[in-house]
């Protein structure tokens, strides 16, 4: 009867880890909802959509020795330099990105959970007299980082003073405007943007206020 019990009892501890372990993989699930072709020229680009929340534009497809090769946006400084803007961190994840954009076909989830954040990484500019004052990376359920900054400084436009996250985006040339390429469903983004300028009140006040306001 006792041994009974162990076993019953091993196989309800046993369920439990597996129900975890599901329930874990749930929670970091990575899973394209939409995924549509943008430019088809020599060097494809597409637009995709992560858990209905997080969606990268510009997206680069090449082909290299019969190897399909992707591509995210990166920055281009004013000295020519040029620093990825999205990093894909696991296989699994670029994957499931590579197969939705080869097939243009979606994953169809239900209950798609939103994904889990944290900041990787919150440097300031060295340049104290810029208005990019952080430098910051933010992780998506431990997959997927995306870098942004912390804009301050007083519009030359209206006089008025301004603090916010600036993510990915590029100026266009021809009209001189900024196009974004990365854009956070507007619950995730507050959340996210909610962090990050806190994390920067609280630097700012550790640091006395050292960082300095410029004109834009």
């Amino acid at each position: 009867m006792a041994k009974n019990i162990v076993k019953i009892l091993f196989c309800f501890l046993g369920f439990l880890f597996f129900i975890d372990i599901l329930s874990s993989q749930e929670e970091n699930q990575i899973v394209v909802t939409d995924v549509k072709k943008t430019f088809n020229g020599r060097t494809q680009k597409f637009e995709i959509i992560i858990n209905d929340v997080i969606k990268i534009k510009e997206v680069e497809v090449i082909k290299i020795a019969n190897r399909t090769v992707v591509k995210y946006p990166v920055y281009l400084s004013r000295t020519g330099q040029s620093y990825p803007q999205v990093r894909i961190l696991t296989k699994q994840v670029n994957d499931v990105i590579l197969k939705a954009i080869e097939t243009e076909k979606i994953t169809e989830t239900k209950n798609i959970q939103e994904p889990r954040f944290e900041i990787t990484k919150f440097s300031p500019n060295k340049k104290v007299s810029s208005s990019r004052k952080i430098f910051a990376t933010v992780r998506f359920n431990n997959a997927i980082e995306i870098e942004c900054s912390i804009m301050e400084g007083i519009s030359k436009k209206t006089g008025k003073s301004y603090k916010f996250v600036s993510w990915p985006s590029r100026l266009e040339p021809s009209s001189g405007k900024w196009v974004n390429q990365v854009i956070l469903k507007k619950s995730l983004k507050q959340k996210v943007d909610n962090l990050l300028l806190k994390r920067y009140d609280i630097f700012k006040k550790e640091s006395g206020g050292a960082i300095s306001e410029s004109k834009r």
